[in-house]
């Protein structure tokens, strides 16, 4: 009863702790829930980029100039690089920049060796290292080029004599490269530049957004968002599905999630998002300046696994997904889940009589005072003297009580710190349900401190059988007879 009262009462501290998952899980009627994240925007002109938090309750946090630093004349486009860089083009200076985001500071001011004169959208090629580029409106060689990270090396690939550029796009491996151009063409390149195939759509189709999901290549610029078949990174094909005139911009990115983010929108403000299935757009912010690319969230370029939680989510959802990993820690040390186990008892009735807890020493004892009866417990027939019934193990009750008072220990200290990081975060809410449930806990402890442990039973003394009456001597043989003495000699006649 004891068990299964720790258990209900580590599972009430743990209970808030675990409530986030589902807050994280749940859209609900808040349409902005649906977008909980961080996502980077850049501000051309300003040498900046913003940060914009969408936090699980529909919140919204813009941090204009998050990180700033860079050309005056960018950035134009950023994607991460495969050691969760940031890469930036600077659309004046012909310069692709490289950013440490967590430390909010620009660590290289241009990458590539060779200037790239008004270089806009980028894509990141994950099967060479190296980032992709396209000269915004412009043709020639260089239209189209390929900045080798390692070295800086910088390659023309615009064999195909593609003109007026707008976008570029790579699929999650690398294999398939897309540009847009503003005459109305989408076409696919080799990876040496040259033409693949090549779709025909309305307007002029700008940035663009690979959504490795679905196979599916969006364009921005065919007036609305277009939606388009390529059959994924080993497909083939590029058939137009569909146009989303709801909405229309300059940097879009997909999030793998049925939703497409569009920059600089023309309709919803400076960040906004589709929902591919209702064609509906929602507005996450009017109050980013200059605003004009939406960093990848998904597939290459989007920065790759996650290496901390802060990395992958960020305000509320980082700390809620946090607090649930405590939570449950704290309710399985509580429980006492993953502590020592009593030790199996042996099955030889022997063994048994020797290990059980309490009956040894006594065993011990009888050996001592009873050598007959011990040598006769090893010898002596066993249907004549059986063994009596083992006691009852009382070294699981031993082992068990040693394992509540852990989990007691691990979940007052796991209560404890809870409390007091959630006095440290005040204001987030929540903090007087968790430190009421932490009270309750160390109240419990107290009462059971107050009121000592019954002692365990006095161990059983191992009855052994009395031994055996000793065998009836039997009465010594009577000694043999004498033999009779020889008879006498016969006497001699008389003589005459």
């Amino acid at each position: 009863m004891k068990r299964l009262r720790r258990a209900a009462l580590a599972a009430f501290v743990a209970a808030p702790l675990l409530m986030p998952i589902a807050v994280l899980a749940d859209t609900g009627s808040n349409s902005l829930a649906a977008s909980a994240g961080t996502f980077y925007v850049t501000q051309i002109g300003e040498g900046a980029l913003a940060r914009v938090v969408v936090g699980s309750d529909g919140s919204v946090k813009v941090d204009s100039n998050y990180i700033s630093g860079l050309s005056t004349e960018g950035p134009d486009s950023a994607v991460f690089a495969a050691d969760g860089t940031l890469l930036t083009s600077n659309f004046g200076a012909g310069s692709i920049s490289r950013v440490d985001v967590g430390a909010q500071k620009v660590l290289t001011q241009q990458v590539n060796k060779v200037l790239i004169p008004t270089i806009a959208d980028l894509a990141f090629d994950p099967s060479s290292n190296s980032v992709w580029g396209i000269v915004f409106g412009g043709s020639g060689p260089t239209a189209i080029s390929r900045v080798d990270l390692g070295n800086g090396n910088t390659s023309p690939m615009n064999t195909a004599n593609l003109t007026d550029l707008g976008g570029i796009a790579i699929t999650e491996t690398g294999s398939r490269i897309f540009v847009s151009s503003h005459t109305g063409d989408i076409a696919e390149i080799d990876k040496n530049g040259h033409q693949v195939r090549k779709l025909t759509v309305q307007g002029s189709p700008d940035g663009m957004s690979y959504d490795p999901s679905s196979g599916y290549l969006f364009a921005a610029g065919c007036n609305g968002i277009c939606e388009i078949d390529t059959g994924g990174a080993g497909g083939s094909k590029l058939t137009l599905l569909k146009t989303f005139d709801a909405v229309d911009g300059d940097g879009i990115a997909a999030d793998g999630s049925g939703h497409v983010y569009v920059a600089k929108s023309t309709t919803c403000g400076t960040l906004c998002r589709l929902d591919l299935s209702t064609g509906k757009v929602v507005t996450i912010t009017d109050a980013i300046p200059a605003a004009d690319d939406v960093v990848p969230l998904t597939g290459a370029g989007a920065g790759g696994t996650c290496k901390t939680l802060g990395s992958c989510f960020d305000g509320a959802a980082a700390a809620g997904l946090a607090a649930a990993g405590v939570g449950l820690v704290v309710f399985m040390g509580a429980a006492g889940f993953g502590g020592p186990r009593p030790t199996p008892l042996p099955t030889s009735s022997t063994a048994r009589a020797d290990v059980a807890q309490g009956t040894t020493a006594a065993h011990a004892g009888a050996a001592t005072a009873h050598g007959t009866a011990a040598s006769h417990l090893a010898t002596g027939p066993a249907a004549a003297h059986p063994h009596p019934p083992p006691p009852p193990p009382t070294a699981t009750l031993e082992t068990t009580h040693l394992q509540e008072e852990a989990g007691d220990k691990l979940l007052e200290a796991g209560g404890a710190g809870l409390e007091h990081g959630v006095e440290a975060e005040a204001g987030a809410g929540g903090a007087g349900g968790l430190g009421g449930a932490t009270r309750i806990g160390r109240d419990e402890k107290d009462a059971r401190d107050q009121q000592p442990e019954p002692s365990p039973p006095p161990p059983q003394e191992l009855l052994l059988p009395p031994p055996p009456p000793p065998p009836e001597q039997l009465p010594p043989p009577p000694p043999p007879a004498p033999h009779p003495p020889p008879p006498p000699p016969p006497d001699d006649p008389p003589r005459a």
